[in-house]
């Protein structure tokens, strides 16, 4: 009885407190050919050490008046800041000698998925999408958060599963 209960508590405390989407008003032009990616604070630094590509590495396009999200196969080298944290992510087996070469490597383009509103507003999803993980999502929900300013990973209940970062090219 006693663990019936504390698990109920905790199961309404993590749907208070889980992080909850601010949808930004419809798809913006500045979120768009821009490629986005996995990032995670890590932990340990075993888990630096031992960190691989993330689940998502995509670019959202427009091609005859229809959004398309197109993932990569990541290949580049790319450098951010999560949660205040340099976070550097090698993101291919053979790093590039110098930056020349590395602005000239190509990504490997996985695939194309045709991009869906949903009914609730600010809200977008994708079917079928397989991660980088090799992971099959039936409907993978991702939106535009204005105040995070970036694309986020959702689940059906619009709480946020992941906050992608955008990669810079310098």
């Amino acid at each position: 009885m006693k663990k019936s209960i504390l698990l109920i508590i905790l199961m309404i405390g993590m749907t208070v407190y889980a992080e909850k989407f601010t949808p930004d008003n419809g798809t913006s032009e500045k979120y768009k050919n821009i490629t986005w990616f996995s990032t995670k604070v890590p932990e340990s630094e075993e888990e630096v050490l031992f960190d691989d590509e993330g689940k998502y590495n995509f670019q959202i396009i427009e091609e005859k008046n229809t959004s398309y999200l197109k993932q990569w196969f990541p290949l580049a080298y790319t450098e951010c800041f999560c949660h205040s944290r340099k976070k550097i992510k090698y993101m291919n087996d053979v790093l590039p000698e110098n930056k020349s070469e590395m602005e000239q490597e190509i990504k490997t383009h996985i695939e194309t998925y045709k991009i869906y509103p949903d009914s609730r507003k600010g809200v977008f999803y994708v079917e079928n999408f397989l991660d980088l993980k090799g992971e099959t999502h039936k409907k993978m929900y991702f939106g535009f958060d204005r105040k995070l300013k970036k694309i986020v990973i959702l689940d059906e209940k619009l709480n946020i599963i992941e906050i992608l970062e955008k990669a810079n090219k310098e």
